[in-house]
């Protein structure tokens, strides 16, 4: 489980993260950031969403793109999903919100890393343990496009993005 410093650091570079790409989002259409459970809950009851998993920033970009980008924090080579994202994400889940891409960052926020949704799947096939009951972890996949800060990350994903 997530302690209270790593959720800090995640949401501060969702919000880092979304500075650098506001110019390219189109601010006509919806655009989520790091929606709590309790407000994904919401959405699915007013009919926002279709499920309760739904990654951290969520946005079209001007071109019409519409990008979902789950935002993490590594712990030595691995990262921890919630388990309701693994079950809704990998192996055959069947969340209707999957993310596009992964951003990782290392804990102190200078290093950071993309990975496609389909490159993230790859890592973890099997089934969580009896003790990954809230928490999964997965290990990041060894090829990597790694960033020296959040501006040039944000332009891989502009340019990159399916």
């Amino acid at each position: 489980m997530k302690d209270g410093a790593a959720v800090k650091r995640e949401h501060f570079l969702v919000a880092e993260l979304y500075r650098h790409l506001a110019t390219f989002v189109n601010a006509d259409r919806e655009i989520y950031l790091s929606l709590d459970g309790v407000a994904a809950q919401r959405g699915v009851r007013e009919q926002l969403f279709k499920d309760s998993n739904v990654p951290d920033l969520c946005f079209t970009l001007l071109d019409g793109r519409e990008v979902a980008i789950e935002v993490k924090i590594l712990h030595g080579r691995r990262i921890g999903a919630g388990r309701g994202q693994y079950e809704a994400w990998f192996v055959s889940g069947t969340g209707a919100h999957k993310p596009t891409g992964w951003v990782v960052a290392d804990e102190k926020l200078t290093s950071f890393f993309y990975w496609s949704h389909a490159e993230m799947v790859k890592q973890r096939t099997e089934s969580p343990s009896r003790s990954e009951r809230k928490s999964v972890a997965i290990l990041v996949p060894t090829t990597t496009s790694m960033f020296p800060s959040v501006r040039h990350l944000a332009l891989h994903i502009v340019r990159y993005t399916p």
